[in-house]
């Protein structure tokens, strides 16, 4: 009977051999270990110590542990180091392949780069024997020197057709537009914009500097003609497309006249002064922000100067604040004649029209959607804003205080060029009490609105406007108002 061969990968192993010199120490230890000999005995019996002895038993029970422990089932674990080395192996590998396709494209490139350069410089030998040949032929002839070349595109729109073709077919097979556009010489946006006009049907190439189709007296009638029929909406390239001239000029020429535009505008309107403090007086909200979220602040401010009569903090948009507002404002600065009011609900309340009955003063509505109106008002909160925005955001008791300061120092330290280097404060303190009859002022502005109303039967005006026209006319009769410039109108 023959022996069965083990296979190479079998992973049996052989008894081991004993050496001589170790063989009584290895039967005794195997006694000690299957308990057939007490430790001490076998101590004694190699002549060591029974620590010695006992450290020798332990060393070879694990060593008979570690050999019979099952393994883990699978094959064994790389090592750290092995695992570093094959990323580190593919990552190699990445870049050398990286590195020979861009070693290849190099060389493509540099094929297509070298045809590129070889086509312009024949290019530009032939413009220069077509220029001496034109320089030649005019020296004997009196035609002219040079043909000229077709507008709107310039001798070398054909070499450009060139390198773009060149640079899309780098992109298209080799590279990125950015890598081709280098390629040729070019810039990634300029084979973008090449790419757009050719689209279009445009020409690559546009001859520059101004147009000449027309005197530039000529050019600019016909710009500000048309930018005055679009009332300064048109663009300035389509001012250049429409009237033939550059781009940059039409957009001289539109801002110019929007100048002039506005400026006529303002010539136009009617201005209205008030002549006195004390007679007229704003009223309005504005939104401002605190730790809390935004809250109203409710303004009354003079017509005639700059002077915040009154500035508090509310905690709501309501006519119960509105109210209040207006009440703490006449019993500290006196009614004026007129209040002038927007058209938010809260202002058209009875509650508001009993306190305005009482005092005797005559409410203004301003036109709807147009903050113009209330032009000096809507100045002064543009100071607010600045003010609240110069500091740190604020609760809304800190703002409440903050609000009194910013009136004391609007009002009290503010020495203004309108009021000759005066301050609205001490204005407001030298002004002349008003000797006006409320009562008769009140009945001429009611039978003036009911004049207007019945006096234009075929035109529809509403109620406030008719009122507002009434108050400015009785104003005026007692030289309170002034207007300057415009024309008469409803719309005041």
């Amino acid at each position: 009977m023959t022996k069965k061969r083990q296979p190479e990968t079998s992973t049996y192993t052989p008894a081991p051999s004993v050496p001589e010199e170790i063989a009584e120490r290895y039967v005794v230890v195997s006694a000690a270990m299957s308990g057939a000999m007490t430790v001490s005995e076998a101590a004694r019996r190699l002549q060591l110590s029974r620590n010695h002895f006992q450290t020798l038993m332990h060393r070879a029970q694990t060593a008979v542990l570690e050999a019979i422990t099952p393994g883990l089932p699978g094959r064994p674990p790389k090592s750290d180091r092995e695992k570093e080395l094959e990323v580190e192996l593919k990552r190699l590998q990445r870049e050398s392949a990286r590195l020979e396709h861009e070693l290849s494209l190099s060389a493509k490139m540099l094929g297509a780069v070298s045809d590129l350069m070889h086509q312009r410089s024949t290019s530009r030998a032939t413009s220069r024997q077509a220029k001496t040949k034109t320089k030649s032929t005019s020296s004997s002839t009196s035609t002219p020197a040079t043909t000229p070349d077709p507008p709107g595109e310039e001798p070398d729109g054909d070499l450009r057709k060139v390198t773009l073709e060149w640079a899309e077919a780098l992109a298209r097979e080799h590279a990125t537009l950015q890598v081709a556009a280098r390629a040729v010489g070019v810039s990634a946006t300029t084979v973008s914009r090449w790419r757009r006009r050719v689209r279009r049907g445009e020409p690559l190439a546009c001859r520059r500097g101004p147009s000449t189709h027309s005197p530039p007296e000529v050019a600019r009638s016909v710009v500000e003609r048309e930018v005055r029929a679009t009332r300064g909406l048109v663009g300035a390239a389509a001012l250049a497309r429409a009237t033939g001239t550059s781009r940059r000029f039409a957009a001289t020429v539109k801002a110019e006249t929007r100048t002039a535009m506005e400026r006529e505008r303002q010539s136009a309107c009617e201005r209205i002064t008030i002549n006195e403090p004390g007679v007229l007086r704003g009223f309005d909200q504005k939104w401002m922000p605190t730790t809390e979220g935004l809250k109203p602040v409710l303004v009354c401010a003079d017509g005639a100067i700059p002077y915040r009569t009154h500035i508090v903090l509310a905690d709501a948009y309501n006519e119960s604040e509105v109210l209040h507002a207006l009440e703490e404002d006449f019993e500290a600065n006196g009614a004026p004649l007129v209040l002038r009011l927007d058209r938010a609900r809260v202002h058209r309340t009875p509650r508001v029209d009993g306190l305005l009955r009482r005092h005797r003063v005559l409410r203004l509505h301003g036109p709807p959607r147009m903050p113009r109106y209330y032009g000096q008002l809507e100045r002064q909160n543009r100071e607010h804003e600045a003010w609240v925005a110069a500091g740190e955001l604020l609760t809304p008791r800190e703002l409440a205080r903050d609000l009194t300061r910013m009136r004391v120092a609007l009002n009290d330290r503010w020495h203004r060029r309108t009021l000759q280097w005066r301050t609205a404060a001490e204005v407001w303190r030298a002004r002349a009490p008003l000797d006006v009859d409320r009562y008769a002022l009140a009945l001429e502005v009611d039978r003036r609105a009911e004049c207007i109303l019945t006096a234009r039967p075929t035109r529809t005006v509403d109620e406030d406007v008719a009122r507002r026209f009434a108050i400015e006319h009785a104003l005026e009769s007692r030289g309170l108002l002034r207007r300057r410039g415009g024309t008469e109108c409803l719309v005041v």
